[in-house]
C-alpha cells in the first residue's frame, strides 16, 4: 500500500542514473580463460591463453570461454528509455524535471491507482515537468492504457527487471531532476509530491509527425518536378495534404524547427504555398518566422505569392510568372516588385544569397527587367482567350 521505510535498492533517492550505471576509471575488468583447440601432428592440444590468439602449428578446430572474475558491474546495469528503437536515455535524464510513471506491466497494474496517476500528471504537465510513462508492455497495451484513462504522457519502454527494481508500486511515481532521483511514491501518496511551477523544457523533435510531413513534400513535388503524376492527380494531392497540413497545425500550431527539425520545418510552408489557403495561414507563417521555426526566406515567398494573388506589388522578388503577351511565346518576367530598387537590401535581410537580377537569370533564364503594376495589367489584356 506504500513505499518500504528504508529504501537499500541502486535506485533509492539521492542516486544519480547515469553515474551508477558508469564505470569508474582504473575498475577491475573482466577477465577471462579461452581454451583454444588445435590439432597438431593428428593429436588434439588445448592453448590457454587470457585471450591473446596463441601461436601454434596446428590446426585451429574450437575455442571455450570462461569467466574467471567478472569485474567491476555497475550498480544499474539495465536502465534504458526506448521509443521504436531509438535510445533516449541520455535526452529524458538531462532533463531539468522529469516525472515518471513506472509501470513494469500494464496489464497487471493496479487500475485503482489510475485516477491518482491522471490527476498528478495532469498537474504536473500544466506546472511545466516533463511526463512520460516506463513499461515493458507492448504498443498496443501502451495505446489501450492511454485511451481508457485519456492520459496525456507517452509511454517508452523500459526493461522489467530493472522497472521492478526502481520500486514495485504498479503504478509508482518517481521525480527525477537531471538524472537524480528526487522522490519516489506508491501511486497511494500521489498527493504528497509537491510540484512547483517550473520553465517548460524544449520539446524534442516529434520523429512521427517529421516522418509524414517528410513523405508528404515528397508527394507536392511529385507531379511538379519528376512529371511522373499528371497535373489533376497532382491537384487531387495538394487538396489532400492541405487538409492534413491543418489538422497538424490544429493540434501542435506551426511544425516548425524545434518539433521537426529544421529541415522538416518548411513541409507545412510548401503545402501551404501551393494551395488556396495562403490568406488565412499567412498571419500564423510570420509568426513562425518570427519565432525562428521557420526560414524568413520562406515567409517572404509566401508574402510574395499573396501580394501577386492580390495583383500587388511584392516586396522581395521571389515571384515570377510567364505571360503570352498576344503571341505564341512566352514572355518570362519577375511580378512588379515595390521600391525596385532597394530590393536587393530587403532580400540580403531576410537571408536571401542571391541578387534579384541573378535569381531571375536562375528562375526564368532571362535578365532581369523592371515591370509596373500598369504594365502587367497591359500585358495580360493582350493574352489571347
Amino acid at each position: 500500500m506504500h513505499l518500504p521505510v528504508f529504501d537499500f535498492r541502486a535506485y533509492k533517492i539521492g542516486t544519480n542514473i547515469q553515474e551508477g550505471m558508469s564505470v569508474p576509471e582504473g575498475a577491475p575488468e573482466a577477465i577471462f580463460e579461452y581454451n583454444w583447440k588445435f590439432k597438431v601432428d593428428g593429436k588434439e592440444t588445448i592453448v590457454t591463453t587470457n585471450g591473446d590468439y596463441p601461436t601454434v602449428e596446428g590446426t585451429f578446430v574450437d575455442v571455450e570461454t570462461k569467466m574467471i572474475d567478472e569485474g567491476y558491474i555497475p550498480p544499474i546495469h539495465d536502465f534504458a528509455i526506448e521509443k521504436d528503437g531509438e535510445d533516449l536515455t541520455v535526452e529524458f535524464l538531462n532533463k531539468e524535471n522529469l516525472i515518471l510513471i513506472v509501470q513494469y506491466n500494464l496489464s497487471k497494474s493496479e487500475l485503482e491507482g489510475m485516477g491518482a496517476v491522471k490527476a498528478l500528471t495532469d498537474k504536473a504537465l500544466a506546472q511545466g515537468y516533463d511526463v512520460i510513462g516506463l513499461t515493458a508492455s507492448l504498443p498496443k497495451d501502451m495505446s489501450e492504457m492511454k485511451q481508457r484513462f485519456d492520459l496525456n504522457f507517452d509511454y517508452y519502454n523500459t526493461d522489467e527487471t530493472a522497472l521492478k527494481t526502481i520500486l514495485r508500486s504498479n503504478p509508482g511515481i518517481v521525480q527525477v531532476k537531471k538524472g537524480t532521483i528526487v522522490e519516489k511514491l506508491h501511486y497511494n501518496d500521489a498527493d504528497q509530491l509537491i510540484l512547483e511551477k517550473v520553465a517548460p523544457s524544449k520539446p524534442r523533435i516529434n520523429i512521427q509527425l517529421k516522418s509524414a510531413l517528410d513523405s508528404i513534400m515528397k508527394l507536392d513535388q511529385a507531379g511538379r518536378n519528376a512529371g511522373d503524376i499528371s497535373w489533376e492527380e497532382q491537384q487531387v494531392i495538394d487538396s489532400t495534404n492541405t487538409l492534413f497540413i491543418e489538422e497538424v497545425i490544429k493540434k501542435y500550431g506551426y511544425p516548425g524547427k524545434t518539433l521537426v527539425g529544421e529541415k522538416t520545418s518548411r513541409a507545412a510552408w510548401l503545402i501551404l504555398q501551393h494551395s488556396d489557403k495562403i490568406e488565412t495561414y499567412l498571419p500564423l507563417i510570420k509568426e513562425a518566422g518570427a519565432k525562428a521555426e521557420l526560414p524568413l526566406t520562406s515567409v517572404a515567398m509566401m508574402e510574395d505569392r499573396y501580394l501577386m494573388q492580390q495583383h500587388k506589388e511584392q516586396l522581395y522578388g521571389t515571384q515570377g510568372k510567364k505571360l503570352h503577351a498576344g503571341t505564341k511565346e512566352e514572355l518570362p518576367i519577375i511580378w512588379p516588385i515595390q521600391n525596385a530598387d532597394s530590393v536587393n537590401e530587403r532580400r540580403t535581410k531576410v537571408g536571401f544569397e542571391a541578387t534579384i537580377e541573378e535569381y531571375c537569370q536562375h528562375l526564368l533564364g532571362v535578365e532581369y527587367k523592371k515591370y509596373t503594376l500598369d504594365e502587367i495589367t497591359k500585358l495580360e489584356a493582350k493574352i489571347p482567350q
